[in-house]
């Protein structure tokens, strides 16, 4: 593991002990929203999880997902149970597209950026069109 992927750790460790979560770009910068949502990039792709002292996994971790970052997906990080939690996630500004990926990708819940809230897909249904009825 080379000094930079181990920085890199240590820092993505200090901003999910700091924050309740994060977004990470390509470069592993911290990206900042003031509104909008954040949607897992698909249902098949699983959380990665990993006990927060364990830098060389994270950093593994890191160097696989970002291969996938880029545009308006990005590295999402948080905190469970002890646990730091990453995911591939999708930047959507628009709260109706931001439902509609939600169920369309079989979320349990996609994150409120402005309220600072997860939406739970049971609770919000997506906005159909015309032609999605007929």
């Amino acid at each position: 593991m080379t000094q930079a992927s181990t920085l890199t750790s240590i820092y993505v460790i200090g901003l999910a002990t700091r924050d309740n979560g994060f977004t990470l770009d390509e470069d592993f910068r911290s990206k900042s929203f003031t509104n909008g949502y954040m949607v897992a990039l698909n249902k098949n792709v699983e959380t990665s999880i990993v006990e927060m002292n364990d830098v060389k996994k994270i950093a593994e971790m890191l160097t696989d997902l970002s291969s996938q970052v880029g545009g308006d997906v990005y590295i999402g990080g948080w905190v469970d149970e002890g646990k730091l939690c990453l995911e591939l996630a999708q930047f959507v500004r628009n709260r109706e597209e931001a439902i509609r990926l939600g169920h369309e990708r079989e979320q349990r819940a996609i994150y409120d950026i402005l309220r600072d809230v997860d939406l739970y897909m049971k609770d919000h249904l997506p906005v159909l069109s015309v032609y999605d009825i007929l």
